[in-house]
């Protein structure tokens, strides 16, 4: 267990409050730039079964909060369709968002070039109550971003990178548009968790395990991994 972590759980303990409790992780790719709004409903319904937290992007083609229901609390800026794009939403039996709010990646126009087929990138910042009024409430941030494609991976990844890389959450769920190795240089103080382009990257001192993926029925998996797992699932 690393010494951060180790610090972080003996305040918990002085404050009376216990490890947390597991969290299911998703990360998904609605495919709404290319897909009908109920093809992309039915991508998200079929990821968010598994999860308790979900980050997505290419959902700028549905409201999401509408399409889930009450049961889930849902950041999504729903005003254009650039901002509409990424979203973070937790189960209710789990959580709420505290607050949140969009950071800027990297616009459609830099240094005097126009990205091919693609929208300024927007990136979903949420901060979250996990288990409120519980002795195993915790305060979880978070990000949901969707990194530039390959044809604008110049110079367009680096710069949406060098604003990611940044941002002082503990926990970022994205569509890299590029391979773990690519991501681990780019981040190398982040644990980094993949399948293929899809996943997550952490704070080295949360704990996490049980990457797994599913078929959603889109042009990606869903991909999820569980934070805080018990003891035994993670030395």
């Amino acid at each position: 267990m690393s010494r951060d972590r180790r610090a972080w759980l003996r305040a918990r303990f002085f404050r009376g409050l216990s490890r947390p409790r597991p969290l299911r992780r998703g990360q998904v790719n609605g495919q709404g730039a290319t897909a009908s709004a109920g093809k992309t409903e039915r991508i998200v319904l079929a990821a968010v079964e598994h999860a308790d937290v979900v980050t997505m992007c290419e959902v700028a083609n549905i409201d999401v909060a509408d399409l889930l229901g009450p049961g889930w609390d849902v950041a999504q800026d729903t005003s254009t369709w650039a901002k509409a794009g990424c979203a973070v939403a937790i189960r209710r039996s789990r959580g709420y968002i505290k607050r949140w709010h969009l950071r800027l990646g990297v616009t459609a126009w830099l240094r005097g070039r126009r990205a091919r087929q693609m929208n300024d990138r927007h990136v979903v910042v949420a901060v979250l109550k996990i288990d409120p009024g519980t002795r195993f409430r915790w305060r979880h941030k978070v990000a949901a971003a969707h990194g530039p494609p390959k044809r604008n991976w110049s110079p367009w990844w680096s710069v949406w990178m060098r604003l990611v890389r940044t941002l002082a959450v503990y926990d970022i769920g994205a569509d890299w548009n590029r391979l773990k190795a690519a991501i681990k240089d780019a981040m190398p103080r982040r644990r980094i968790f993949m399948h293929n382009i899809d996943g997550f990257a952490l704070r080295a001192w949360l704990p996490a395990d049980g990457l797994t993926h599913l078929d959603v029925g889109g042009d990606h998996p869903a991909t999820y991994l569980t934070l805080w797992p018990t003891p035994k699932e993670h030395p």
